[in-house]
This record gives C-alpha cells, structure tokens and sequence, in this order.
C-alpha cells in the first residue's frame, strides 16, 4: 500500500458566529495492490503455526501473508496484513485558515471523517478497515500514544462507495467514517498543537482460510477529515 496526497481539493472554510472555522483537510489516498494471482490457497493440515512456515503460495500474490494454523479448522491459512502511516502537517496545508494561524486555537471538534472508492477491482471483500492516529512516533496501531480514530465497513468485491448523491467513486458519494469517541479526542488533541505533525495510521488484515481464493485486484481509497477549530471572537 502506498499513501500520498490527491491533487488539490476543494475546501470549505466558513466563520460561525460561535466562531468556529470548518476546515477539510486535503483528501489522502490509499491505494493496495493484491497482484494478479489466481487459484485457491493449498489445504494443508496443521496442529502448530510452525507446520505452516513451508506453504507454498503462488507468485504475484502482494504482500506476503503470515503464515499460521487456523485452530478451528486444523489447516493452514494466510494473512496478508496491510499496515501504512503518513505524517499530517496542518501548518503546511493548502489553503489551511489564516484565521487560525493567526489566532490562539481553543478548541478543536471533528465533524467527519469522510471517505470514498474511486477504484475497486478486488476480487474479495475487504475485511473492516482501522483508521489510527497518534504522534510522529506512532508507526502502527500497537506504537505508544496511538488511539483507534475509527472503522470503515466492508466494502463488497468490486463495488464502490455511494452513499452521497453522486455516482459511486466519486467525492459527491463519500460516506463517512465510523468514529470512536476516544479517536475524536486524540485527533481534536494533536489537531489543536496544528504546527506539530502527527501520524494517521490504516491497518486491514486479510484472512485467506484453506481453499478460499487468493486475494488478487486494486482498491483506491481516499480519506479526508473536516475540523472545526474555535478561536477567540
């Protein structure tokens, strides 16, 4: 998986008169690769994880999978793990509010987290996505200071997000994350100190059981949060 900025995207920036200024920050991709592989994963009978280590498993397949030994089945299986972070610097955003940078931020809220599909060729659905964030330290969901921001539901084989007006793949069809309270704070958090960076983090783990197909397609996902920070009248 690769993660990089889109191309510039619109942003809302409005004053309340609470005096809250919304601001969404500019969408970030995930992209994955399973490869091309096909054929089904070899049934092979286990009773210890240490039985798996010498499964074969076809060329093209992406990433490696972890090999271990499903307790309930007695057979072999795979888990592709899908782990990437990717530093956030607010300060440095396009079009990030003056009125903010100028200002003493006191409080910081999230409106949404939302996301959307413009590319789903998977051949499987996706097991749920984890969405993390913590300090510039934190590079996966186990590093210290690193707080669950939410989940993103499975999507089917080849199907796209549509939850908005708009044809599916598109921004107008965005849906939105499902957020844990403890995320909401921890990004309010590190949002609030905006000239210090801070880490999201996206974890899915692929389980292919003995038999089951090889995961093989591209899933193109983009994340982008709306903030809205309060500073003095």
């Amino acid at each position: 998986m690769r993660l990089r900025f889109a191309l510039p995207f619109a942003v809302t920036v409005s004053c309340l008169p609470s005096n809250l200024i919304h601001y969404a920050l500019q969408p970030q991709e995930f992209k994955q690769d399973f490869g091309s592989a096909t054929g089904t994963l070899p049934m092979v009978p286990c009773t210890m994880d240490s039985q798996c280590n010498a499964v074969p498993v076809p060329a093209g397949v992406m990433p490696s999978p972890t090999m271990s030994c499903d307790p309930a089945a007695h057979a072999c299986m795979a888990t592709f793990d899908v782990r990437v972070y990717q530093q956030v610097d607010l300060s440095t955003e396009p079009n990030f509010p003056s009125s903010v940078l100028n200002a003493v931020v006191q409080t910081v809220s999230i409106d949404a987290v939302h996301y959307w599909t413009p590319t789903n060729t998977l051949t499987f659905t996706t097991p749920t996505i984890e969405l993390w964030v913590g300090p510039q330290s934190a590079t996966s969901e186990t590093s210290a200071g690193a707080t669950q921001l939410g989940t993103i539901p499975p999507l089917p084989a080849g199907m796209r997000t549509a939850c908005g007006s708009g044809a599916p793949g598109t921004a107008d069809s965005e849906c939105d994350v499902q957020l844990t309270d403890a995320g909401q704070n921890a990004l309010a958090i590190l949002a609030k100190d905006y000239r210090t960076p801070f880490n999201v983090i996206v974890v899915a783990h692929v389980i292919v059981h003995a038999g089951d197909a090889l995961p093989a397609g591209t899933i193109d996902v983009f994340v982008q949060p709306v903030l809205a920070f309060g500073i003095p009248l």
